[in-house]
């Protein structure tokens, strides 16, 4: 049997995948979606718990205050200012305002090393690797197996 890992042991490992998901995971609204599957030292609940933290530092939600409404991808400068700041990143998102409201627009890849640079924040020994856009499907079958 496999000897357990603990502490900053386990932190070495990067022995989590997960997908994270952008755009209308809930399928309720456009249904778009970009998936990207990183392997990482963090399982999701110590995840969520490191993004809970850096949001706290933050003073705002990345996840709840960045590009959340349909075909409007942009950061507020606001946001933007308080992540170089926090980040210690004067370059981050150095591009041009481009909308009315004073806000940069944010690409799926920025908006996803944002992401993983929140996380970094909350804790500090998060490693991680991109492996990729999307886990390999197998469709099994079983369409009759869900009833209403």
């Amino acid at each position: 049997m496999p000897e357990l890992l603990s502490g900053k042991e386990y932190l070495n490992t990067l022995n989590n995948t997960l997908d994270l998901i952008m755009g209308d995971w809930s399928d309720d609204g456009h249904g778009e979606t970009e998936t990207v599957v990183i392997k990482s030292n963090l399982n999701h609940v110590w995840m969520s718990r490191a993004y809970d933290q850096a949001s706290a530092i933050l003073g705002f939600c990345f996840v709840n205050d960045v590009a959340t409404e349909y075909e409007e991808p942009y950061i507020s400068m606001e946001a933007i200012t308080k992540l170089r700041e926090i980040l210690e990143e004067p370059e981050l998102l150095d591009g041009v305002v481009d909308n009315e409201a004073g806000c940069i627009g944010i690409s799926t890849e920025e908006y996803l090393d944002i992401y993983l640079k929140i996380i970094k924040l909350g804790e500090p020994d998060f490693k991680y690797e991109i492996l990729g856009q999307e886990n390999e499907v197998i469709k099994i079958g079983g369409y009759g197996l869900f009833q209403p």
